[in-house]
């Protein structure tokens, strides 16, 4: 497969790119969940909630964690691709399924358990809640492109 990456396209910038090839940026953005620094002890706590049939309450941040990374991914995938550079959002949901989804990153299992006190508690002390809940189950298109449209003015203003 052919490897490509954003550097393919600095100096094209004004050039409609193939759907196909932005999913396979996005695609190689996203892969990088599999780099995150903790990602043993992540796929130490699923192997424990799957063993134990449930998650363990000491297990619960290393869940948040991760699933503010996944989260990170997202939303900056989202500010320099499609606004920045007008890739098709569904490029990105495309390969979230592909490389978060399919790759085990999204957590389908907490879905009953993210109301409770405990969870809702740890997640509202990430610096995005929002996203860190997509990180942890995933998230409509629509809640991308709201909430990535939001975090990218935010970025510009940044700017000045």
């Amino acid at each position: 497969m052919e490897q490509i990456d954003i550097f393919d396209f600095l100096d094209h910038q004004e050039e409609n790119i193939d759907f196909s090839k932005q999913v396979a940026v996005f695609k190689n953005e996203l892969n990088r969940v599999f780099d995150y620094v903790e990602y043993t002890e992540w796929r130490l706590a699923v192997s424990r909630m799957y063993e134990k049939n449930q998650i363990i309450d000491e297990d619960i941040k290393t869940f948040v964690m991760f699933a503010s990374y996944v989260g990170t991914l997202l939303r900056i995938n989202y500010y320099r691709y499609v606004y920045k550079r007008k890739f098709d959002v569904r490029a990105l949901a495309d390969a979230a399924v592909m490389s978060l989804m399919f790759g085990n990153a999204f957590r389908f299992e907490f879905e009953p358990y993210v109301r409770t006190k405990k969870i809702r508690d740890t997640i509202n002390k990430t610096r995005y809640p929002k996203w860190t809940r997509i990180g942890l189950l995933g998230g409509s298109t629509k809640e991308i492109v709201d909430l990535g449209n939001e975090f990218s003015e935010y970025m510009d203003d940044l700017k000045g």
